[in-house]
């Protein structure tokens, strides 16, 4: 049975799956509980992670060293940093950047122990091919997302995130996610639905976009995952 592991930053991000498929069993390790769900053949190990790129980080690396999965993935909310991304659309990362460290995206080696911060780091691509063929009602898209310790509510900041790097979207933890990830040397794709354009008016966008975005993002990666066990089953 291949064992996958879903990860988000907090409650509402996960609601979709615990609605659909309720954990079977609960595992408390420090600060976390791992909650252990089944979709056919698969097993699916998800958690909360908290927010912010330390919480992630911690998390995420516990997860694998505990239980070992043979892929993760992230889903939860975001922020838009292109007029393209409207709310409630599904932004798949390509790669991620931590954009509040100095230099950063200048970095090319993520396992030098002093700059490896600033490197972006590229998501599978061989899970991104297979996402992409998955068909959505919802308009998805396909870039760099950044994270950092800070909520992005402005228009200023939001014009300079996504001039600088290109950026679809921006969040507190996809890109501490994507390094325990790769540095551990595990498969991973993050999934995110944009709650906001990141400016002025993020505040009162969230009010109404937030909780349908937590649906949107989770649906579109179970959604995926149906397809995917699919595969596994007939590959065997």
């Amino acid at each position: 049975m291949k064992r996958i592991a879903i990860v988000s930053a907090w409650e509402p991000e996960l609601t979709y799956l615990h609605q659909h498929y309720p954990s079977e069993r609960i595992e408390k390790r420090a600060a976390w509980e791992f909650h252990f769900h089944y979709i056919n053949d698969l097993e699916i190990i998800s958690v909360i992670t908290g927010v912010g790129k330390v919480s992630c980080a911690s998390c995420v690396q516990l997860l694998i060293s505990e239980f070992q999965p043979d892929e993760l993935f992230m889903t939860g909310i975001c922020g838009s940093l292109s007029n393209k991304v409207k709310n409630g659309h599904i932004v798949v990362a390509l790669n991620a950047i931590q954009h509040d460290v100095t230099a950063a995206g200048s970095g090319e080696d993520v396992f030098n122990l002093y700059d490896g911060r600033t490197a972006p780091i590229e998501t599978t691509k061989s899970i991104v091919r297979k996402i992409k063929k998955i068909r959505s009602y919802d308009p998805v898209h396909f870039g760099t997302f950044l994270s950092g310790d800070q909520r992005i509510r402005s228009s200023e900041m939001r014009y300079l995130l996504h001039t600088v790097y290109g950026a679809l979207a921006v969040d507190q933890e996809v890109a501490a996610f994507a390094y325990v990830c790769h540095i551990n040397k595990k498969p991973f794709l993050c999934l995110k639905a944009a709650s906001d354009q990141a400016n002025d008016k993020t505040k009162e966008e969230q009010k109404v976009f937030k909780m349908l975005a937590c649906e949107r993002a989770c649906e579109h990666l179970i959604a995926f995952l149906r397809v995917y066990e699919i595969t596994v089953v007939n590959n065997r």
